[in-house]
């Protein structure tokens, strides 16, 4: 299982889960995400590149305002330990980092 707790994300080693992000505009109203690119990323450290990131997962093809990521226990079979996550949106030239917080890798009690 995953939690989303504001911007704080937690799973437990090993297991499945899923984030959905809604996107919206400025003035509040759905933001069709059609033919952009997400890239969610988890990192050890904010300052890490990119190229180091521990869980890297892209999402195209999106035609509403939701954003799914999905892990697998091969992407969370990392280290217990407190990382980094960031969620950005890229189009053409546009880069832009929409969300960002701690993940939180725990350890569970079933250890197959």
């Amino acid at each position: 299982m995953i939690r989303l707790d504001g911007r704080t994300v937690s799973i437990v080693q090993g297991n499945t889960g899923s984030l959905k992000f809604r996107m919206y505009g400025p003035d509040r109203t759905p933001f069709n995400v059609t033919g952009y690119t997400f890239v969610f990323m988890v990192k050890k450290s904010k300052k890490d590149p990119d190229s180091s990131a521990l869980i890297s997962k892209i999402v195209e093809n999106t035609e509403t305002n939701e954003v799914t990521v999905t892990m697998l226990p091969e992407d969370t079979k990392i280290p217990v330990a407190t990382y980094w996550w960031g969620l950005q949106v890229r189009r053409e030239s546009y880069v832009n980092e929409c969300a960002s917080g701690p993940f939180y890798v725990k350890e569970g009690v079933v250890n197959e």
